[in-house]
């Protein structure tokens, strides 16, 4: 309780969306990933330092997040996880049948 959205951010293939939601009196964050097409929640780490912002990396395979004391946090995001999204995302279609026409 007491905590307060401070950061969204969506990744490059529209898979993910991170949240950051930041304690004011404690000064600690929690980075959720949530799956963007369905709105499932997918996990989060909690009692970081402040995070002040948030952003997917360009290969959509991390999330870099810079704190309010300076430091900056690098989270990996695994293969597995976007492959598993990609298939509930496009109705179970396999990979394949996007590059096929």
């Amino acid at each position: 309780e007491g905590f307060k959205g401070t950061w969204l951010a969506c990744d490059p293939s529209g898979l993910y969306v991170a949240a950051v939601c930041t304690h004011p009196v404690r000064s600690v964050s929690t980075l959720s990933l949530w799956e963007a097409g369905t709105g499932e929640f997918v996990d989060c780490v909690r009692h970081l330092p402040a995070i002040s912002s948030c952003t997917f990396t360009q290969d959509t395979f991390g999330i870099i997040a810079a704190c309010v004391d300076g430091a900056m946090l690098r989270f990996y995001i695994p293969p597995a996880l976007h492959r598993d999204a990609r298939f509930v995302l496009l109705g179970g279609a396999p990979q394949d049948a996007e590059t096929t026409s």
